[in-house]
């Protein structure tokens, strides 16, 4: 049997991360190996059911005081959304990178001190880190890191077609995207660059039964979501439910974090 390793996760403590990092870390520990996640406290007691141990960052808050859980989803939901209302696919991209850049690089700089102590007393054998730009602590640690992206890949594209990319990993990178849905057919596959389908950690903690109202209701039963903050796009969603309520198959809905401002149609739960 090869060596048991001694693994740390250092995701983005946002939904879609960490649920796309339990479930490489599911098939790591499958395999044998000691993993941990260093995450904040909206994680407490939520990852030890996957067989991952917990390692709780202490709460840092912006100057305005920072609200925690869902009340922290929807407030980045909404400015996320915010940052492309009434404006050019251009704009949007600029604002994104700008606004949302700085508030990730804010973060980065509060918790990097943090992620450096847990570092020197977990002493990994490998880091799996998923964040938009690189912790220095990483860099200086020495450890070999796999990147894991989350997201769209095509940031860390490297090609003149695109805008500069974000750091890549020497190592290993990992991404989660379809192959339907990938850019494989205009661009390469950068080397040390592996694709998979799906990031999806396996739920066999919780029970799911059939919502009563699409039991007895034809055609084929159809999963849709855009993502933990797609369907904060909430006009978009009222027209693709507007879309979907038309056809013949019943769908299940992530509604996403503004799940409250919107209403499903009859062929439709979530």
């Amino acid at each position: 049997m090869s060596k048991e390793l001694n693994i740390l996760f250092i995701p983005v403590s946002a939904v879609g991360h960490v649920n796309g990092c339990i479930g490489l870390a599911e098939v790591l520990i499958q395999s044998g190996h000691s993993v941990s996640f260093a995450v904040n406290h909206e994680w407490k007691g939520r990852l030890a059911k996957y067989g991952i141990r917990e390692i709780l960052l202490a709460d840092l808050q912006n100057e305005h005081g920072a609200e925690h859980g869902a009340q922290s989803t929807k407030a980045m939901a909404k400015m996320m959304m915010g940052l492309g209302k009434d404006s050019t696919p251009l704009d949007k991209a600029v604002n994104m990178v700008t606004k949302m850049g700085d508030l990730f690089i804010n973060k980065i700089k509060q918790i990097d001190d943090l992620v450096s102590g847990v570092i020197a007393s977990l002493q990994p054998d490998v880091l799996f880190v998923d964040m938009p730009f690189l912790l220095p602590s990483v860099v200086k640690s020495g450890i070999p890191w796999v990147l894991v992206s989350t997201a769209n890949p095509l940031r860390y594209l490297n090609d003149e077609r695109t805008p500069p990319p974000l750091s890549e990993s020497s190592h290993l990178n990992i991404y989660g995207y379809p192959l339907e849905l990938d850019y494989t057919d205009i661009r390469p596959l950068p080397p040390k660059w592996y694709r998979f389908d799906n990031l999806k950690r396996t739920e066999k903690h919780i029970p799911f039964n059939l919502p009563i109202q699409l039991m007895d209701k034809p055609g084929k039963l159809i999963y849709f979501s855009l993502g933990s903050m797609g369907a904060a796009d909430v006009d978009n969603m009222k027209r693709l439910v507007n879309v979907l309520s038309k056809s013949k198959h019943r769908f299940i809905v992530s509604k996403g974090p503004l799940h409250d401002e919107y209403s499903l149609a009859d062929n439709m739960w979530g």
